[in-house]
């Protein structure tokens, strides 16, 4: 009989149970100060971002491989790294308050390289940079980099503008300026400015893309308030404009995406993943305890993902890792009586986490997370 109803709760465990991860957090840490952001990781796992040191007014650029590591700034001045791509090669910019842009960076190997006065933003693996030139007047200009030479990219309307992100294809996404004055999210193909559109309103804009064509980014419903898109360029053209949604009803962005299309960001102060037509709540997928996730900033082929967010009340760049065998509720590693009972305690409960056995990640504690945790009891995760 016992074998039975096993198996008959083994039958309940749906396929969004093994489709939606659980994850452990780890606390990147500060540079000696009080907060950090992890901006950017590769598909290698190499983090980048930027942390305050202990004087709590210097930023500085980092990277992150098992340990947090300084970026060299100028002689008495700060960094921030906001990209990086599979070779190593953190890009970004150096500054001194009340610089206006600042110098762009590329970080490698304990070497610095000055590529000129803008903000770079992006990088591939063939070492092309984008980012934006800001001026005294406020201007913003959309610029590219690659073996020592600087070049403007054309806007929309030939107004402001700023590339953010560049795949191993050659697309370059971020935004640019209608003739309305709108900005609007913006794909540059073969150097030429596309207006990639919006969800009914008049703004938008484009934060990273990935190789396949993936854009994400922000985007105006005709109401004005702003959600998350994901779309896809082939060619010229611009495919699946999709409105992504929210957690809470209010308002979404989204900041990263990968090979897979699986997309990360922030909605309402609730970091999300978006995957296989549904947003996900972070912050119901972790089972490491103390943790208010507020922002999703990049996602790689592992699943890895990292941004910034509440630890223990402190400002903390994350890194979330996948757990590696469902059931394990308390991050221990192990499948056991503990998480079983945790389980079991909540049963039945809705609005509960991850950690509190919500494993399906459908908003209550059933009979199919049951399910799901004892068709997993007793294994070791790796």
């Amino acid at each position: 009989m016992r074998t039975f109803c096993i198996a008959m709760l083994g039958a309940l465990a749906t396929t969004a149970v093994s489709q939606t991860p659980s994850y452990q957090v780890t606390d990147l840490g500060t540079l000696g100060g009080f907060s950090s952001i992890a901006w950017d990781i590769s598909d290698a796992g190499l983090v980048v971002g930027q942390a305050t040191t202990n004087d709590h007014d210097a930023v500085m650029g980092f990277s992150f491989d098992g340990a947090l590591s300084e970026l060299d700034p100028f002689p008495g001045g700060q960094a921030i790294a906001f990209g990086v791509n599979e070779g190593g090669h953190a890009v970004g910019v150096q500054f001194h308050l009340g610089d206006v842009g600042g110098v762009a960076a590329i970080w490698h190997n304990g070497t610095t390289t000055q590529l000129g006065a803008f903000e770079a933003r992006g990088i591939n693996d063939a070492n092309f940079v984008v980012g934006m030139q800001l001026d005294t007047l406020g201007g913003v200009t959309p610029v590219t980099w690659q073996a020592g030479m600087m070049n403007n990219l054309p806007t929309l309307t030939g107004g402001k503008g700023a590339a953010r992100a560049v795949n191993n294809e050659g697309l370059i996404v971020g935004g640019s300026t209608n003739a309305a004055g709108a900005n609007r999210a913006t794909a540059w193909v073969a150097g030429n400015p596309i207006d990639m559109g919006t969800l009914g309103g008049q703004r938008s804009d484009a934060y990273d893309t990935e190789d396949g064509g993936w854009v994400v980014g922000s985007a105006d419903l005709a109401n004005g308030s702003p959600h998350a898109f994901r779309a896809r360029m082939v060619g010229s053209s611009v495919t699946g404009f999709t409105d992504l949604g929210t957690v809470e009803g209010g308002t979404s962005q989204a900041y990263g995406v990968n090979a897979a299309g699986d997309v990360v960001g922030t909605s309402d102060w609730n970091a999300f993943l978006w995957r296989d037509g549904m947003m996900h709540n972070l912050n119901q997928l972790i089972v490491t305890q103390g943790w208010e996730l507020t922002h999703a900033m990049a996602i790689n082929s592992a699943g890895e993902i990292v941004g910034r967010g509440r630890h223990d009340g402190e400002l903390r760049a994350f890194l979330l890792t996948e757990v590696t065998c469902e059931g394990d509720l308390n991050g221990d590693n192990m499948v056991d009586l503990s998480d079983l009972a945790s389980l079991l305690a909540h049963f039945g409960t809705s609005g509960v986490s991850r950690a509190d056995g919500d494993l399906d990640g459908n908003g209550t504690v059933d009979l199919a997370d049951l399910a799901a945790l004892l068709a997993h009891f007793g294994e070791v995760c790796n």
